[in-house]
């Protein structure tokens, strides 16, 4: 199973990676973008061949705890893709260092909080994460 899973991404990611990069390149965008998606491609093909392998193997595991998490995490992750955009529209930060930090902590303060507020952190990391 182990084989299958490294093979599958592997070979996604190199068949993928040379015509994704031309056709980021044809759409005049940052080459390295069509690398980038390449790699996410082929690595989110080992975890779908991983968890189907997992699923027909062992037919208890239940992955709809898996299935839900993901999609309530999507939830803080839009809104803080959102305000950061925000950001960058109506207050543009010139200096990439201080972008960086910006990001980082108004990024992190909005995805945690709405994770914690959704119950997302509790559910993760149990009743600790409350107190």
């Amino acid at each position: 199973m182990v084989y299958l899973v490294s093979i599958s991404g592997f070979l996604t990611n190199a068949v993928m990676d040379i015509p994704l990069m031309l056709l980021f390149n044809k759409l005049d965008y940052l080459l390295f973008l069509g690398s980038i998606v390449s790699s996410i491609l082929g690595f989110s093909i080992s975890v779908i061949v991983g968890l189907v392998s997992l699923h027909r193997s062992e037919k208890k595991i239940n992955f709809k705890f898996l299935f839900t998490t993901i999609v309530k995490s999507l939830i803080p992750i839009t809104i803080m893709v959102l305000i950061l955009m925000g950001i960058e529209i109506f207050l543009p930060i010139n200096n990439n260092f201080l972008k960086i930090i910006v990001y980082g902590i108004v990024g992190g303060i909005t995805y945690i909080g709405i994770s914690y507020s959704m119950g997302i952190l509790t559910e993760l990391f149990g009743k600790r994460i409350s107190k």
